[in-house]
């Protein structure tokens, strides 16, 4: 997870835009490389293992992975939000 997020935070410049709320933009950003994710580990571990019941396997994967991205966007969003307007101060 922690390369995961560092890997985040280092594309997140590319998709912030200036003058746009930074933690709804995080959360955005957060979402979609979630859903990238999730489908790479959650679809391929339901291969690779014997799951019984595929759809709860997919419920708890998929409210997982929403709890880690929206954190884990909100947190790099509010990051660059403060940094972008400290340089805007100065």
């Amino acid at each position: 997870m922690l390369i995961q997020g560092l890997i985040l935070a280092y594309l997140y410049p590319f998709y912030y835009k200036d003058g746009e709320n930074s933690i709804k933009r995080g959360i955005q950003f957060g979402l979609i490389a979630g859903v990238f994710l999730y489908s790479v580990s959650t679809i391929a571990n339901a291969a690779k293992i014997q799951v019984n019941f595929m759809t709860e396997w997919f419920t708890v994967q998929a409210a997982f992975h929403i709890i880690q991205f929206v954190i884990a966007g909100s947190l790099i969003g509010l990051s660059y939000g403060e940094k972008v307007s400290n340089i805007a101060k100065s």
